[in-house]
């Protein structure tokens, strides 16, 4: 059974990185819970079978009774931990796939790749759009705080906010590093945080050095209306040589993991 599952998450190449975290932890718990309940169908056999053949039969429920005592509670972790799984990565690939939806409306000119691992063990990056009007690096953000405010009538980034920016400013200073090579006209990489869950309370844009913070729903249009200049043959150039990367990282970091998981099986 855990062979089984082992297998059935290394299988998973098409999924967003957060994805592939959320059932992989998924798979963690129902394995564990399902080792659970096979230990108790042991004991509870083994007590059976002990009463009826009068063996021993005090030593084996009183390992029951201890079981049953232990079982509830390492159940309620794990459906602590479950819950927890659900409210983060769980939250976090539905907020990918939200944006990666309002990414996919833009267009045939534009191109669009999801998850790049910067390495082996290393963050990846959440998405990354080429087009006509410049190249993005583009984070999906879960967090609903509030990271954008005002103080003494000017816009103030919050502490998390500042975190948010300098994470996506050195994913787009990764990828200028490695298309310097494809780019002709000096274009820069510029960096959007992007917050799809915040319709309560809509943050107004606030941008520096080349990062924006923003809602969903304005994502489309600032991508759309920005003024960078890229002839199409360029774009299919980077969007090319990223997707190399993308390809060559992936696998590095699927036979890490294989690696680990083959001292166990």
């Amino acid at each position: 059974m855990v062979y089984f599952f082992v297998i059935k998450i290394l299988n998973m190449p098409s999924l967003l990185s957060t994805e592939r975290k959320y059932n992989q932890r998924y798979y963690h718990y129902i394995t564990q819970a399902l080792l659970l309940l096979a230990v108790m169908a042991f004991f509870i056999i083994k007590t059976l079978f002990a009463w009826m053949a009068n063996n021993h039969s005090l030593g084996w429920t009183i390992a029951l009774l201890l079981y049953g005592v232990f079982f509830p509670i390492y159940l309620s972790y794990l459906s602590k931990g479950g819950e927890k799984n659900d409210n983060s990565w769980g939250t976090g690939y539905m907020v990918e796939e939200l944006v990666g939806a309002k990414l996919a409306a833009l267009g045939d000119n534009y191109r669009v790749i999801h998850d790049i691992s910067k390495g082996r063990g290393k963050e990846n990056i959440d998405h990354v759009v080429i087009g006509p009007t410049g190249i993005f690096v583009i984070e999906s953000k879960a967090n609903r705080n509030v990271i954008v405010y005002y103080k003494n009538n000017q816009r103030v980034i919050s502490s998390l906010g500042n975190k948010f920016m300098k994470q996506v400013a050195r994913n787009a200073c990764w990828i200028r590093e490695n298309i310097s090579d494809s780019l002709k006209h000096g274009e820069f990489v510029h960096g959007i945080v992007v917050r799809p869950l915040n319709v309560d309370r809509k943050i107004e844009m606030y941008c520096s050095n080349r990062v924006c913070v923003m809602d969903g729903d304005i994502v489309y249009n600032h991508i759309k209306n920005f003024n960078g200049k890229l002839n199409q043959e360029d774009v299919n150039k980077i969007y090319t040589n990223l997707c190399g990367i993308k390809r060559i990282n992936d696998m590095a970091n699927k036979n890490r993991i294989q690696k680990k998981l083959a001292l166990f099986l």
